[in-house]
């Protein structure tokens, strides 16, 4: 699909460089979409579109040309498919095959460096225990890469590199939009803090039905909530205050954080409720979109330099 470029906004953003970051969220990613529709309308049109985890696929999405309608489509449609916990679909394929299949359908042979605008999605590379940025390579496998959640999906062989999910490390890359060039950032967040035992148990019921099963019986039978309760939040807090670090030190201009609420990251019958979040947390922030798209700025903003650089593959 070709994408239509708006001329008059194009004059408004002037020659600096913007940009968008989707960050991770599973079955949230539709509050990306909502929020997204909200920006388009306004006449945000950003140069680089970075994506983490399903902000991966938003941000391919807008590079292939989808308009905010599309993108509700490919959601309604593609979400319980690509999420889908099962071990296999009945024809044999593994839960990591069938994520490979579904995006190449979707997003077919196109190479993220012919994606406009320019998209980089990031990922995690176990072995060096780094993050990544992938910016040219079939977009699928970018994508699936950038998606493929540690327990759920098996990592993916790139070039040597052992890669998972991008928001391991980094759940909303802003470093890397900056590091690729953007003056401008505007961020959408749909992580969410309100990540209560029940969220996570519902979580973990997608992925492992038998762990959700003996979870339950510890919570419910053992008089030990408070130490798994304890134990669920201890996990989830490095990863998370590691984000919010890297965040704080390369803060977007605006950051958009849908409330997400009880919706937890496998919500999939829950995809509708998600475009309404994100559009109702984005024009919360029109004024602040509008101001930022006057915005001049003549040199680019300086990542830290105790900050490592995302290597690029």
């Amino acid at each position: 699909m070709g994408r239509k470029r708006n001329g008059r906004m194009g004059k408004l953003l002037g020659h600096w460089t913007h940009g968008v970051v989707f960050g991770g969220g599973g079955a949230r990613g539709g509050a990306h979409v909502g929020a997204w529709r909200v920006l388009n309308e306004t006449g945000y049109q950003p140069d680089i579109a970075v994506g983490a985890s399903i902000g991966a696929l938003v941000a391919a999405s807008l590079g292939m040309g989808l308009n905010p309608d599309e993108m509700e489509e490919v959601f309604r449609v593609g979400s319980p498919r690509l999420l889908d916990t099962s071990c296999n679909d009945g024809r044999g394929k593994t839960r990591t095959e069938r994520l490979g299949c579904i995006l190449h359908e979707f997003l077919g042979d196109v190479d993220l460096s012919d994606l406009n605008p320019r998209v980089a999605v990031t990922a995690t590379d176990l072995g060096s225990q780094q993050r990544v940025l992938l910016t040219s390579s079939p977009a699928w496998k970018a994508v699936q890469a950038s998606m493929s959640i540690p327990g759920m999906f098996d990592p993916v062989d790139w070039e040597g590199h052992c890669l998972v999910d991008g928001g391991v490390l980094d759940n909303v890359p802003t470093q890397a939009a900056y590091q690729l060039g953007a003056q401008c950032i505007v961020a959408v967040d749909i992580g969410g803090d309100q990540w209560d035992m029940d969220v996570a148990l519902n979580t973990v019921a997608c992925v492992n039905r038998q762990l959700h099963r003996v979870l339950n019986w510890a919570v419910k039978f053992s008089n030990r909530e408070d130490t798994v309760d304890t134990w669920i939040r201890s996990a989830m807090l490095p990863a998370s205050k590691l984000g919010q670090i890297f965040m704080a030190a390369c803060p977007p201009d605006i950051l958009i954080t849908p409330r997400m609420q009880d919706m937890w990251l496998l919500s999939m019958d829950r995809i509708v409720e998600t475009f309404h979040v994100g559009e109702a947390a984005a024009r919360e922030k029109i004024d602040e979109v509008k101001r930022l798209m006057k915005t001049h700025r003549s040199v680019h903003k300086e990542i830290p330099k105790y900050l490592p650089v995302l290597i690029t593959l």
